[in-house]
């Protein structure tokens, strides 16, 4: 089950788009500056007329202050610190609707599994996924020397199974295939037989190979 969250502006089609692929809602959390316009009112009525006939739970709107960031990100965090599963989609809204609920993630993703979204505004336009843990990883360039060593092999190799890193780092199939399991998490490898480096990987190696942490 998962709590979904929507950042709100004068379009709800993003937010229907999302609910309408969606499986196991535990709840809606709608996110909007405060004081809520005629045009946003209306754009959650249409997100909650969606809900009503898809049987999905009654969105909650939650209307945050624009002078008083730690007052909006205070008012997010409450609104959704008790889901254990967060689905984000950041794609509509005023730009600091989006930032401040960003940062609110990012804090609740720290203890919560988030996953976090965003598209263009055409219908069209691809959807991102942004993996969290990856960027609190990049914030405080916190992996360790075993699990940046595989990302090397792995840039070296551009792909290599879990019993060819084992024998080249001399470490136990077990303690590797742990390791990949974590950097999976954080989105920087992939694979089932052969693991490779997904583009945040790469990034991630580039930024440390760049002395970037120091």
């Amino acid at each position: 089950m998962a709590l979904y969250v929507f950042t709100l502006g004068f379009h709800a089609d993003h937010a229907i788009r999302k609910l309408s692929r969606a499986r196991n809602v535990d709840g809606i959390v709608v996110v909007t500056a405060r004081p809520v316009v005629r045009a946003v009112q209306n754009a959650f009525l249409e997100i909650s007329a969606f809900c009503d006939k898809a049987r999905y739970p009654i969105p909650r709107l939650v209307d945050i202050p624009l002078d008083d960031g730690a007052a909006a990100v205070y008012s997010i965090i409450r609104s959704i610190e008790d889901a254990k599963h967060i689905v984000a989609d950041l794609s509509g809204g005023m730009r600091i609707v989006t930032i401040l609920t960003f940062i609110a993630l990012m804090i609740v993703s720290r203890y919560r599994y988030v996953e976090l979204y965003i598209s263009g505004e055409r219908e069209d336009a691809p959807e991102i996924s942004i993996p969290m843990l990856a960027l609190h990883t990049f914030l405080i360039g916190s992996l360790s020397g075993e699990k940046l060593a595989i990302l090397e092999l792995l840039a070296k190799y551009s792909s290599l199974s879990i019993s060819d890193i084992a024998k080249i780092m001399n470490r136990s199939e077990r303690t590797i295939r742990s390791h990949v399991a974590e950097l999976k998490k954080y989105e920087f490898v992939k694979g089932g037989e052969r693991i490779s480096l997904t583009g945040w990987g790469y990034l991630y190696l580039d930024l440390v190979r760049g002395s970037v942490y120091g």
